[in-house]
Parts: C-alpha cells; sequence; structure tokens
C-alpha cells in the first residue's frame, strides 16, 4: 500500500508526459428475442480468441455483486454474472436472463419469463428462485448492501413457476427493466454465497479461475453459454497497476491490451501513438468536490453556496482538463441525459462568495484540508485548482493525496471534503436516489432534504416522460443550489487500447464491457 503524502501538490498539464516521456423511452414490454447457437472452441463471433490482458488502477476489493462499490468489481461482475437484462452502449435495454418483459399499466407489477438455457458455472440450470435470493438478499437489511437503496422500489417477489419471475413495486416505476441492469443485480447462486467474495459463482459468459487481490483476476470463456457470440477470448486476466505511467508503458510495450482509464495527461500520447488508439465516452463523468453536511462548516449552506461562488469552472476545463470538458453546474446529471437541465453555469464571483461566508459568521475565511485520490492524477489537479480559487475568498485548503485503498477505506463516506469521481447510471433514478435521498445506503454528504426526497420519488413514479423531466429539472436546481456538491466540469472517459483489439468502445456508465470483445 502506497503511504499517504501530505506534501504540497503542485499542478502541472503536462506533467505525466514529462515524466513519461481520462436513452431512448423505454417500452413497457419487449418482444421475444435470443438464440443459441453451438459454440466456437476459441474465437467465438468470428473472434481471434487468445488472451486479453487489461488493467485498472485500482483491485476489486469484492466479487460479491451485492457489496461491490467501484469500476474494477463492477467490470469482474459483469463478466461471470448475468443480469436478467443489459444495457447496451446506447443504454438501449436487452435481453439476458430474461428473454421477454411486460407490466400492468400502472408500472407497478413487472412479470420476466427467463430463458431455459442459462446455467451456472456449477452446471445447474439458472431458475426464477435463483433471481428472487438475489434480489431478496439486495434488499435485506441485515445484508447491507450498497444497493439496497436503490433496490428498494420492489416491495416483493414472487415466483409462479421456474421461468416467471413478478416482481410488485412500492409505486410505478416506468424504467424499473433498465434498473435490472444495475450492477447490484446481478444473479447468484445461493449455493456459493458463502464464498462470492473470493469464489464468484455466475452464470456469465466467462468463469472464474483465479483473484489475487492487488494484483490481478482472471477468468476464462466458457464453452456451454447461452450466447455463442459473448465471450470471444479464450481468456481475460485484469492487471491492477497503481502508477498511470507504469500503465502506459505496458500499453505501449505490448504487455496489455486495454487500459480502462487513461488521463487527460495522456491522450496525445496515446491517440498519437503507433499501434493505439483512444476510445471515448460522451462527457458523462464527473470529479465532485464533496462536501459532509454534518461536519463543520459545511454544515452551513451559505458556506458551501459561498464555495460555488468560488469556482471559475471554464478555468478548470481549459486548465487541468487541457480544454476536455463541459461546463458543469453542481448538477449531477451529465449532458448526455435526456434528463439533463440546461442551467446557466455560475461565473466566478469572489464578491458574492465574502458576503456569504460573512452572513455565516466566517468573514476572515477558515482553514480546511482537501483530500484526493492517486488513483488518475485529475483528482490532485482538480483539488489544487480549487485550492488556488477559494484563497481568493480568505479560504485555505491543503491538498492531501491518498492511495486508492487507503481513499476507500478511510475517506469516500467518512471524510468531510474530497475529490470523488462519478461516472452516468441508467435509470437516472439510480445514481440520484441511492447517493441523495435523506435514508439513502450512498448517501456520502449527509444530506437531508425534504424537497428533495419528495422530488425524487415523484420522479420515479411519474410514467409520463414530461412530467418526470420536470421533477429532475427540480432535483437539479435543488442539489445545484444549497446542495452538498461541487460539479464544475463534465468530462470524457478515454481508454486507451491496442490496435488489435476489436469491439471495444469507453463506456460512461461506471463498468468495463469486455462481452463482445475480441482480438485479432
Amino acid at each position: 500500500m502506497m503511504s499517504e503524502n501530505t506534501q504540497n501538490v503542485k499542478l502541472s498539464r503536462r506533467r505525466v508526459l514529462q515524466l513519461a516521456g481520462a436513452t431512448a423511452a423505454l417500452p413497457l414490454s419487449q418482444g421475444l428475442v435470443g438464440c443459441v447457437g453451438a459454440p466456437a472452441e476459441q474465437g467465438k463471433g468470428g473472434g481471434g480468441g487468445g488472451k486479453l490482458i487489461v488493467c485498472m488502477s485500482e483491485s476489486p476489493s469484492t466479487l460479491d455483486p451485492a457489496f461491490a462499490i467501484d469500476r474494477p468489481e463492477y467490470s469482474v461482475t459483469s463478466w461471470v454474472y448475468d443480469n436478467l437484462v443489459r444495457l447496451d452502449h446506447e443504454l438501449n435495454v436487452k435481453p439476458s436472463l430474461a428473454l421477454e418483459w411486460t407490466s400492468n399499466k400502472q408500472a407497478d407489477v413487472w412479470k420476466f419469463r427467463l430463458r431455459k438455457d442459462a446455467r451456472f458455472t456449477n452446471g445447474r440450470r439458472v431458475v426464477s428462485d435463483d433471481v428472487a435470493f438475489s434480489l431478496r438478499r439486495l434488499l435485506d437489511k441485515k445484508v447491507a448492501s450498497p444497493g439496497r437503496t436503490e433496490l428498494a422500489v420492489i416491495e416483493r417477489v414472487e415466483i409462479p413457476d421456474n421461468e416467471t419471475v413478478v416482481l410488485r413495486l412500492i409505486g410505478p416505476y416506468a424504467e424499473l427493466p433498465a434498473l435490472m441492469a444495475t450492477k447490484w443485480a446481478r444473479i447468484v447462486a445461493k449455493e456459493g454465497v458463502k464464498d462470492l467474495k473470493t469464489k464468484p459463482l455466475g452464470s456469465g459468459p466467462y468463469e472464474f479461475d483465479e483473484y489475487v487481490p492487488q494484483s490481478h483476476v482472471s477468468v476464462r470463456v466458457r464453452d456451454d453459454y447461452w450466447d455463442s457470440e459473448a465471450g470471444r477470448m479464450k481468456e481475460i486476466f485484469q492487471r491492477t497497476i497503481p502508477d498511470n505511467v507504469a500503465q502506459l508503458n505496458a500499453l505501449e510495450s505490448g504487455d496489455v491490451h486495454i487500459v480502462a482509464d487513461v488521463p487527460v495527461e495522456f491522450y496525445d500520447r496515446v491517440n498519437d501513438g503507433e499501434g493505439l488508439r483512444i476510445e471515448q465516452s460522451s462527457a458523462a463523468q464527473w470529479f465532485p468536490m464533496v462536501m459532509r453536511v454534518d461536519k463543520e462548516p459545511f454544515d452551513d449552506p451559505l458556506v458551501r453556496e459561498a464555495l460555488k461562488w468560488c469556482i471559475d469552472r471554464q478555468e478548470l476545463i481549459d486548465g487541468p482538463l487541457d480544454g476536455h470538458g463541459v461546463l458543469g453546474n453542481d448538477q449531477p446529471v451529465p449532458p448526455s441525459s435526456e434528463y439533463y437541465a440546461d442551467i446557466k453555469p455560475k461565473e466566478q464571483d469572489i464578491g458574492r462568495a465574502k458576503q456569504l461566508l460573512a452572513k455565516a459568521g466566517l468573514p476572515d475565511g477558515f482553514t480546511h484540508t482537501i483530500v484526493a485520490s492517486t488513483d488518475t492524477p485529475l483528482r490532485a489537479d482538480v483539488a489544487v485548482a480549487i485550492t488556488q480559487m477559494v484563497k481568493k475568498a480568505g479560504i485555505t485548503f491543503k491538498v492531501k493525496t491518498v492511495d486508492p485503498n487507503t481513499y476507500l477505506n478511510r475517506v469516500y463516506k467518512k471524510g468531510s471534503l474530497y475529490i470523488g469521481q462519478w461516472g452516468q447510471a441508467y435509470p437516472l433514478d439510480s445514481l440520484l436516489t441511492p447517493h441523495f435521498a435523506s435514508d439513502a445506503s450512498l448517501n456520502e454528504y449527509r444530506y437531508r432534504e425534504k424537497k428533495l426526497d419528495k422530488a425524487l420519488m415523484a420522479a420515479r413514479a411519474a410514467v409520463d416522460d414530461q412530467r418526470r423531466k420536470e421533477l429532475y429539472g427540480d432535483v437539479q436546481s435543488i442539489i445545484g443550489g444549497e446542495g452538498p456538491i461541487v460539479i464544475p466540469f463534465f468530462t470524457r472517459r478515454f481508454s486507451g487500447v491496442r490496435s488489435g483489439v476489436k469491439g471495444y468502445e469507453a463506456s460512461a456508465l461506471l463498468n468495463f464491457d469486455l462481452r463482445y470483445v475480441d482480438l485479432r
């Protein structure tokens, strides 16, 4: 584990380069689709087979989808488990374990019909009881899954037969099928539940092989998977390489085929590299400044608002992002979302910030530590840039960097001021309610606002698309106003890819989708 770094951090847009010389409207029913073909011995779907080596900055902390909290867990579990449905790169809902689904007119009762040819890697057929077990486990307060709030719309799970699952909801939810693609709703085999943290037992296109924390995870292709187009590699080997420079060196040398997240400092180096390319997502990733509202001085909405007026948003895009971003206005909904509210971003106003601080009883400002993980240089760059901006209002921030493990264990949901990292989720309710509802399991801000809770619940229940959009506009106005988060910009997610990799697309979603990727 890397040690904490409490020394002064200096901002440099090009420092890494110098050293080494980042939906369609959902129908209420889907037609029957899906077919099973004979699996090829290797190179399924016309792929080249072989071993695909990918790398991330962090190691999975668990392989149990019920307790996944970051991208490495979301990604690996997507290789070895299935959901009822999946999302393609355009966020369209596609069949997976469920072949078709329908709802009543109120959209508060949903019926899913399962395929009969899906099996867990121990050979047992996947049946409705497995779906019920997986979902009930997520909803059990004693289990304490971070996904419980997201799935809490489900009141009861019924299984009339082996191929049918009925979900009765607490109220209307027109986007329920998309919710079933969430990283937490992967279907597990109950006979393996005690060992899921290190030995997953799923029904996905790949079978678990080995997990060495802080080193690697390997999975191997299944010959009996129902989708003959998926699982095109013989093996996927996910390496953990904390250092960004080492990641790029490995990509250039051919030691790895894909770097999941390329910091913006590396963009030109990879894009211009021989045999390399950049794959980029929509501008749906953000690095927020998180404020815990149960900690002084962030418990005062005047202080939170003052900080928002200190930020020069365009300067952050031109500086740390090197132009690769779009303006944000502290609303956790990216411009790519159909529910994005086009609210004019705040322009830096130091005079206004000072007035708000004076009203809060802090006319001389205050001093505080702001923490950034070293998983990507951009976090520290943003923290340093913000430090210079708030200084004009008399506020002193001291930047502290920590390694990714320390961040997850001691800063995330515990620290009072830090730079986070988030990406798009679909449906939008799965991004907002679990993080901002007063009793939400992932509310890292400890923010509680009755108006916001009411708007979130109403948006979740709205069957009419236009009404849902209006309600999500209200949600964004509340959070962007006195809310606990500063979101100055949205940026793209960049992946570095070798030219022989086919079928890979960078996604703004927080998973690393390799289902249909192959190596030629």
